[in-house]
């Protein structure tokens, strides 16, 4: 029977190749199949249910509170076994090779470092295991967690992914409370904090744009929701132990190091709260005994007299000798000296190598776990499938013959990798690096479709992956992703927000009001969703809405410049000046180096004729901003109507001097010129305005203007004529406009104003 399979098999792949080769040749494998297929099908079947039928692995859906941003999974107290959800490990039971499955070590001879973690702890409260990567941290954390939890203590893991959203709660959960009591012992368990705090930290960086929520950094916060449960539950009864990565250089390029990304020195109040305690390396002994302790039990061939000198020419970390175990097991080896890497470094790519030589569709896995990881999903076999299947490409018959290559491949690298927990250093050994911008789009229709009512618990990957579109300025993929989680989780106001917001930035103002409406609904006190309401409502031309919008942001928040800000921007738009002042006297009360605020302030001024206050409010300006082109071309603009001609033309020489573009400079130097009586100079601006912008019709129409004042009546009426073909407003300014005083009675002019010559034309 097994050598029927196999030469069917190889008959189909020939077949296929030739198909994948040539194109052309798609019809004849399809007759050939239709031929042939009656013949195969009770063999083929047999052969996919022994090849691709597996026990379906349960998806764990992780035990969330309801607050979405109180991002922790609650391990009760006395939960039977709970070293694989503190070590966060998907691996499985049987695995005997399984991080939770591993025997605990004493890494050091004379000393417990168990007892030492859980007795500092005890006296602090707060505890910081730092070392470098595979020292196995974690397993020292976990071990004392598992202690306290069988002593009564619920443990609070926090969930990485989702902790730069974290918001600090009022007041207990009630599903904490209802399975815990209202005075519950708690152990805060933060694993690899790096993680956190680099996730937090990029979004920092990012949040640029005043629009979407601020929220202070992860340190801060983190701070003051252990504050919350200390005061709510009694210092001493909320405990706190976190492991980090303690590298202080980076092995990958413009990245921060792993202490870096702590940025211990930038919030010590959240620091000092922790007792730090560096982790020792483990002896020799303590990898004697892992490996004595091990071998046998994973079923695993050794040379057990060459234990001493393995452990010699280990790195001196636990997860090197583990990877090692894993890669004889898999290649069925015997554990000896000569076969034993001595470091990680290195072992990854080769690994990789192995890989892709076994199933060439490996690769096509790598770089899925390598986006996904990238959008910050979670790592599941049913997501990582189709982003790989996605990256293959192809055409139809290429598509389905590679979904079982890759299907083979990740049922491999599941089971001899661990691909879907990748270690660090794993993925980056394939080093060509992909662009996540690429393929956000390609994630956003990808991923949401995936959740369901079986599949919730990727609904938080799902609204990260919607904010790293949002990021990256793909706003459809946004509202793809953000539709999705309204869709399964109507109450989240964070979703309704991000979805509004990426309406407004499509332009599709209507539905970002009604998206922020929803969220206003859930959360009346959201003032960002008020203030970017406005903000769209603005753009729909409803100022009177916007204002009132901005009013709402206001009462929730009175400090909100931006809102102020654009509050008075509405507030000019429609002719208040004076209301607009008082706005922009308000904004620079809460933030007087806002330049723009002084700067808007001076053209409301002018707009009321107090060119001397304006030109004091563009000065202002200048001293925060010195190249604020556009202040420095206000300012000439009020020094003129004060009669200041000279030093006018000389304000709008600095402003060219710092954007020698600006068109609207060149058209205002050019009027200033033409009072002067300088119309030759004149006309070059206005020459070099058109240059860059040649439909700015107030430059034609200045230029009517000088003509007429050089008594150039022909090429005054022809520019003229020109202003209002390009914009038709300039025939009611030209009808009461007292610069062409001299020749209303023209008829000439007359038959311009009156319309007559578009009339007759």
């Amino acid at each position: 029977m097994g050598n029927w399979i196999a030469a069917v098999w190889q008959w189909l792949t020939n077949i296929w190749q030739v198909a994948l080769e040539n194109p052309d040749a798609t019809s004849i494998l399809l007759a050939l199949l239709q031929t042939v297929l009656p013949l195969l099908l009770p063999g083929g079947i047999w052969v996919l249910f022994r090849v691709f039928w597996r026990k379906p692995q349960p998806q764990s859906e992780p035990k969330l509170l309801s607050n979405e941003h109180f991002p922790f999974e609650v391990i009760a107290p006395r939960t039977q076994n709970p070293l694989k959800q503190l070590m966060g490990s998907n691996q499985a039971e049987s695995d005997k090779l399984a991080d939770f499955n591993i025997p605990y070590q004493r890494r050091l001879k004379d000393r417990s470092i168990r007892d030492e973690v859980e007795g500092r702890l005890q006296v602090n409260h707060w505890l910081l295991i730092l070392g470098q990567t595979g020292l196995g941290k974690t397993r020292e954390a976990a071990e004392v967690a598992q202690t306290l939890n069988n002593e009564g203590w619920a443990v609070i893991k926090l969930r990485n992914n989702d902790a730069p959203n974290l918001t600090v709660p009022r007041s207990l959960p009630p599903e904490l409370t209802e399975r815990l009591g209202d005075q519950p012992k708690l152990l805060f368990f933060f694993d690899n904090i790096n993680q956190a705090m680099y996730l937090s930290q990029r979004l920092r960086e990012k949040a640029n744009d005043e629009k979407l929520p601020q929220l202070p950094p992860l340190q801060e916060r983190l701070l003051e929701m252990l504050h919350f449960f200390e005061g709510s539950c009694g210092a001493d009864r909320v405990w706190v132990i976190a492991t980090a990565r303690s590298e202080e250089t980076s092995d990958q390029p413009n990245m921060p190091s792993e202490k870096e990304k702590l940025e211990f020195n930038a919030f010590p109040a959240f620091w000092q709260q922790f007792d730090h305690y560096p982790l020792s390396e483990p002896d020799n002994q303590a990898i004697v005994d892992l490996l004595e302790d091990t071998v046998p039990r994973a079923g695993i061939r050794a040379e057990e007299a060459d234990y001493s000198r393995i452990a010699d020419k280990n790195d001196q970390t636990f997860r090197n000798v583990v990877e090692n175990l894993v890669t004889v097991e898999n290649r069925e080896q015997t554990l000896s000296y000569a076969n034993f890497r001595g470091t990680l470094q290195g072992t990854w790519k080769d690994r990789y190598r192995k890989a892709i030589e076994k199933y060439p569709a490996a690769r096509f896995i790598y770089d899925a776990v390598e986006l996904l990881r990238a959008a910050n999903v979670e790592l599941y076999d049913f997501v990582v499938l189709p982003t790989a299947r996605m990256l293959a490409g192809g055409n139809k018959v290429q598509q389905i013959w590679c979904y079982w290559r890759i299907h083979l491949a990740l049922r491999y690298l599941i089971q001899t990798e661990r691909i879907l927990q990748p270690r660090d250093g794993q993925i980056e050994a394939k080093e060509d690096a992909l662009a996540l911008n690429e393929y956000i789009a390609k994630l956003a229709r990808i991923v949401p479709r995936l959740v369901n009512r079986k599949r919730l618990f990727l609904l938080n990957s799902v609204e990260r992956l919607g904010k790293i579109a949002v990021d990256s300025e793909a706003y459809q993929a946004a509202v793809n992703c953000f539709g999705r989680v309204t869709q399964f989780n109507p109450n989240s106001d964070l979703a309704w927000f991000y979805q509004g917001y990426s309406f407004v930035e499509l332009k599709r103002y209507v539905e970002g009001v009604a998206a922020y409406d929803k969220a206003l609904d859930i959360k009346s006190d959201y003032h960002e969703a008020w203030y970017n309401r406005g903000v769209a409502l603005d753009d729909l031309g409803q100022k009177d809405a916007a204002i009132a919008s901005y009013d709402k942001a206001l009462e929730f928040k009175p400090d909100y410049y931006k809102a102020w800000y654009n509050r008075g921007v509405a507030l000019s738009d429609l002719g208040q000046k004076d209301a607009a002042i008082a706005s922009y006297d308000k904004v620079l009360e809460i933030k007087p180096d806002f330049h723009q605020a002084w700067s808007n302030r001076g053209v409301a001024l002018s707009a009321l004729g107090r060119y001397e206050a304006a030109i004091a409010s563009y000065d202002k300006t200048l001293e925060i901003e010195p190249d604020y082109h556009e202040a420095w071309s206000n300012r000439g603009g009020a020094l003129s109507a004060l009669g200041q001609k000279e030093a006018a033309i000389a304000s709008y020489d600095k402003a060219l001097d710092i954007k020698s573009d600006f068109h609207e400079a060149w058209d205002n130097k050019g009027y200033t010129l033409t009072l002067l009586g300088r119309y030759q100079e004149a006309l070059v601006s206005f020459d070099r305005a058109l240059e860059i912008k040649s439909d700015h019709a107030n430059a034609i129409y200045n230029k009517a203007v000088c003509y007429r004042f050089w008594n150039k009546l022909e090429e005054a009426f022809e520019n003229l004529q020109h202003s209002i073909q390009v914009d038709s407003n300039y025939r009611e300014m030209a009808k009461t406009d007292t610069d062409f005083d001299g020749i209303r009675e023209d008829e000439r002019f007359r038959r311009l104003v009156e319309g007559e010559e578009e009339n007759n034309g």
